[in-house]
């Protein structure tokens, strides 16, 4: 059984190659060129790293996985996402750092500095045999609920079975990127089709779980009916291989739609413009949750299970370097000024929250891109990943598992067995990464997990 144990590529850089594929190949080319489009912010320029500490720290990087990290005040540091340099009038669909991760502008300094008596739980390269119980209720990254707070378990009736782990994910195709599920077992069905050869290639990307009233539902954003807006599939795990419906669109794309995240309540949080909105799985209710202009290129929004607080990445003054911030929500609609949660001089994107709200998973660079993790309000966060500059490794897009939001989902390139493949990572860093998929034909982007219960 598999259990549960994330791609942004520096400005210039390609994304990692399909197999030497014609078909392949085509599919890779299209999106490759429709990434091209609308990078006028992308200079390409040099990393930002010092002279006296930029050697040391990026050792510092290589040797540490799970170093917690304490940012240089001083630090310059910036990562725009794709979708960030594309997205303020463009139309046509690209992919960013919160939807597939395409090539990005990166100008990190490389000069975070480890904080002093950080630890290493596990060695480098360690992989590990087991990952903690997906059963695990979510408590942040750190659990700090009294003893008060966990019920008397009751009598003894029997070990339940434990949960059982489905992954959505976008899935590269001789006709573009398509929506995938992965079962418990590792094995894939694709669930969306694109068989157009006037239009060429189209891409399903970012999906996203969406349960409401028992029925289960994919929402993603495709480039299908001219602009990406958001779509809808129903899937029927019952049957072997799941199935899904034809997709229905959401949006009526009136507006560049992207980085859906589905809530409890059974709306759709996502970018719609320059602003966030969201809207019901039913497309009533259309709502604009958060219009400050002041925030340029606001991306991938993320909720709490309560909808009292929503994580976004956006550059706050316009023009410096991504962060992350936290805005509460009541309502449906957010109150009162945003609140960086990431560290100044830190550059994020890609933000997802725990179901509790009290931490998010983000991708930050030094010269690589890495998934980090960060209690809300905290003044440090941990890496989670590992790459050096000689080999350049791309780990995008984290995703918290819900509902326990104990493990970190994400795509990397980091084993080099091929394109990018699905990774997990506990959220404390515990353990190193583990590769999912382990398929060296395969190319994913966008994974999202959620745990069902064992039939």
């Amino acid at each position: 059984l598999m259990t549960a144990g994330g791609v942004v590529a520096a400005c210039g850089d390609n994304w990692p190659p399909l197999r030497e594929d014609a078909s392949m190949r085509d599919a890779h080319a299209d999106l490759r060129q429709r990434e091209d489009m609308g990078r006028e912010k992308c200079d390409c320029p040099d990393a930002l790293v010092s002279k006296d500490a930029g050697a040391d720290a990026m050792a510092d990087v290589k040797a540490d996985v799970h170093t917690t990290i304490k940012p240089d005040a001083g630090s310059d540091a910036s990562i725009a996402d794709a979708g960030m340099a594309d997205a303020r009038a463009d139309v046509t669909p690209r992919v960013d750092a919160g939807v597939a991760d395409a090539p990005s502008d990166v100008t990190a300094d490389a000069r975070t500095p480890r904080m002093d008596g950080s630890t290493c739980p596990c060695p480098d390269g360690a992989v590990a045999d087991a990952m903690p119980d997906l059963a695990a209720p979510d408590a942040g990254v750190a659990d700090a609920r009294p003893d008060a707070m966990v019920a008397d378990a009751g009598p003894d009736l029997g070990t339940p079975p434990s949960p059982v782990l489905k992954i959505l994910a976008s899935r590269a195709t001789p006709t573009g990127f398509r929506v995938f599920l992965i079962d418990e077992f590792g094995s894939p069905a694709q669930l969306t089709t694109w068989e157009d050869e006037v239009l060429g290639p189209r891409h399903d990307i970012h999906p996203t779980w969406c349960i409401e009233g028992g029925v289960v539902t994919a929402v993603f954003e495709s480039d299908r009916e001219g602009s990406m807006r958001l779509f809808k599939i129903e899937i029927d795990l019952s049957a072997s291989p799941p199935v899904a419906t034809e997709p229905v669109a959401l949006t009526d794309g009136s507006t560049v739609d992207q980085n859906p995240q589905c809530s409890n309540s059974g709306r759709v949080f996502y970018v719609c413009g320059e602003n966030l909105c969201s809207i019901h799985l039913d497309a009533s209710g259309l709502t604009v949750v958060f219009s400050n202009a002041a925030y340029t290129f606001k991306r991938s929004p993320s909720v709490s299970d309560a909808e009292d607080l929503m994580a976004f990445s956006a550059e706050f003054p316009a023009g410096s370097a991504p962060a992350v911030f936290g805005v509460e929500l009541m309502g449906g609609i957010a109150t009162g000024e945003p609140v960086r949660i990431t560290p100044e001089g830190v550059s994020a994107s890609s933000p997802s929250l725990t179901a509790s709200g009290l931490s998010v998973a983000f991708n930050t660079p030094p010269s690589i891109v890495q998934v980090a993790v960060i209690d809300v309000g905290a003044d440090s966060y941990r890496v989670l990943t590992v790459g050096s500059p000689e080999f350049p490794t791309i780990n995008g897009t984290p995703r918290f598992v819900r509902p326990n939001s104990t493990i970190i989902l994400f795509h990397s390139d980091s084993d080099r067995l091929g394109p990018s493949n699905i990774f997990s990572v506990p959220a404390d860093g515990s353990t190193s990464p583990v590769d999912l998929s382990r398929d060296p034909a395969a190319d994913y982007r966008t994974p999202e997990g959620r745990l069902f219960p064992a039939e």
